[in-house]
């Protein structure tokens, strides 16, 4: 017997179809957590880092990005292919601990490829949340039973060709 696949980039899209605006996503502590932090992942993939080495403050910490905004897929051009993009931030509480690691191969701002979570989240005393890159890697320990992870867009997705005409205050 053979059984298909369910198509998650067909999920993923017709999630945020309905959206008309800025995205607002946190992360669910129950049986869809895993699932919510794909989604999360596919959401940030190629997100660039605007706030390097940020340290927590009273427990919490907010990394701002401009994203990829791949749930809007591509707008198509005569000769080209172009995406959304949003400056967004991931804000996360009950941080304990950030620590932030490049090599010397890191230049400019680094891209952001996945996030994901180390598996003592079963545990529930802490566990660790990566954000990682091409040559480097933020881990942010979590208190295992009082945080939560949002990414919140702080401004409506535009393309990317359009970037040159916000105005500053935009």
């Amino acid at each position: 017997m053979t059984h298909t696949q369910p198509d998650f980039s067909s999920i993923f899209h017709q999630t945020f179809a309905a959206l008309n605006g800025p995205v607002r996503y946190c992360i669910r502590q129950d049986g869809n957590l895993l699932h919510d932090l794909a989604f999360l992942s596919s959401l940030t993939h190629d997100a660039r880092i605007l706030s390097r080495d940020v340290l927590p403050e009273k427990g919490a910490i907010t990394i701002a990005l401009n994203r990829d905004c791949w749930e809007r897929g591509y707008t198509k051009h005569e000769r080209s292919l172009e995406l959304h993009v949003a400056d967004s931030a991931l804000h996360l509480t009950g941080v304990q601990k950030v620590r932030w690691r490049y090599t010397n191969q890191v230049t400019g701002q680094p891209w952001l490829d996945y996030l994901w979570i180390d598996r003592r989240f079963r545990r529930k005393s802490q566990f660790e949340f990566y954000l990682i890159g091409e040559h480097w890697r933020c881990t942010i320990t979590l208190a295992g039973d009082d945080w939560t992870i949002r990414l919140i867009d702080a401004e409506m997705p535009y393309l990317w060709s359009f970037r040159n005409e916000k105005s500053p205050d935009e």
